[in-house]
């Protein structure tokens, strides 16, 4: 086939698959609450709700709050296992391995209704640490995958240069196989921080009155309200996203950040 076919046909794909992406930030700048055509548009009207809506601006702290706390928490726990899991040749290994991932295959909604479970029994009621705990065991997983796949790829000969230049395992660990990590806990990093701020699943069962996640409150609010509110929200979202893919492409590279997601 062609090359210009080629090139004409993955165009159309894209702007295919990107069409709801242009509607919602289309929809969100409508004066309206309906939608109609033609439109009455530019117009900041939703955005500015959506700034004064108290449920979404403490839905928003209380989730920035929660991935603060989740990230480096999950980066901590993964950074020695994956050393273990890479470095060491013991029995069960791969077993294990498999076992730290399997939180991956486990349905959203079956983790979240354990861990409410297991905090009930316990007499721990929905708030920031069950929300937190939860997380943490979620977003784990991503951590460690993206840490794994780094370690696979690292050069140990530097520290074996270190070790005989007479440099101490703290120091190397902490001179040279932490520099070469860097792509691993970027990704990492970047895994949890999106998977625990949008994720519904869990946080719907346990965030507790005054911890509301966006997720949960961007469906409480469509549940009750039917206006461009959410499609504003939405697009502050993709503008987060924008930045985000900006910023991998600037310090880590798409093809490098892909690649550790396998």
């Amino acid at each position: 086939m062609d090359n210009k076919w080629i090139f004409s046909i993955t165009i159309f794909v894209c702007c295919f698959l990107l069409t709801p992406v242009f509607f919602i930030i289309f929809y969100s700048f409508v004066s309206s609450v309906y939608f109609s055509w033609p439109a009455e548009w530019p117009s900041l009207k939703w955005y500015v709700r959506l700034y004064e809506n108290d449920g979404f601006r403490q839905a928003f702290r209380t989730s920035i709050t929660m991935t603060a706390i989740v990230t480096p928490v999950s980066l901590l726990l993964a950074i020695p296992t994956s050393i273990a899991l890479t470095r060491f040749n013991f029995f069960g290994r791969d077993t294990i391995n498999n076992l730290l991932m399997s939180p991956l295959l486990v349905p959203g909604v079956v983790t979240g209704v354990v861990i409410l479970s297991f905090g009930s029994a316990r007499g721990l009621t929905g708030g920031y640490f069950l929300l937190v705990v939860g997380m943490v065991i979620f977003t784990f997983p991503f951590a460690l995958r993206a840490l794994i796949s780094t370690f696979r790829s690292i050069n140990s000969d530097i520290e074996e240069c270190a070790r005989t230049l007479g440099a101490s395992e703290w120091q190397i660990f902490s001179s040279v196989t932490l520099q070469q990590l860097k792509p691993g806990l970027l990704a990492g990093s970047i895994f949890v921080f999106t998977q625990a701020f949008d994720n519904f699943a869990i946080t719907a069962f346990l965030a507790g009155a005054g911890h509301t996640t966006i997720p949960v409150e961007t469906f409480q609010y469509i549940r009750d309200f039917d206006d461009p509110t959410v499609a504003a929200l939405s697009g502050v979202l993709i503008l987060m996203t924008v930045i985000l893919t900006y910023f991998i492409e600037k310090t880590l590279g798409i093809d490098k950040f892909l690649r550790l997601d396998g």
